[in-house]
């Protein structure tokens, strides 16, 4: 499975609100302030979802290289 199919994954795997933030922002490249109006959310709220979001995919990401032997377990901080 190549690397875009792995970040595809864990990104379905993240609770919608999450989901949502990180592909709105960081995939589709639109500002906090578009999604939050998209949302009908303050932009704190797009921010707070969208370091957890990404928090969270990088926790996933981490633990899946650790899995496959590319990092030792461990040696990434998240």
């Amino acid at each position: 499975m190549g690397l875009a199919e792995v970040i595809d994954r864990e990104l379905a795997l993240l609770r919608d609100e999450f989901r949502e933030v990180v592909v709105m922002v960081d995939v589709e490249g639109r500002s906090y302030l578009e999604v939050a109006e998209e949302l009908a959310v303050p932009t704190g709220t797009v921010r707070s979802r969208l370091y957890r979001g990404r928090r969270l995919l990088q926790a996933a990401l981490i633990a899946r290289a650790e899995d496959a032997g590319l990092v030792p377990s461990g040696e990434v901080e998240g």
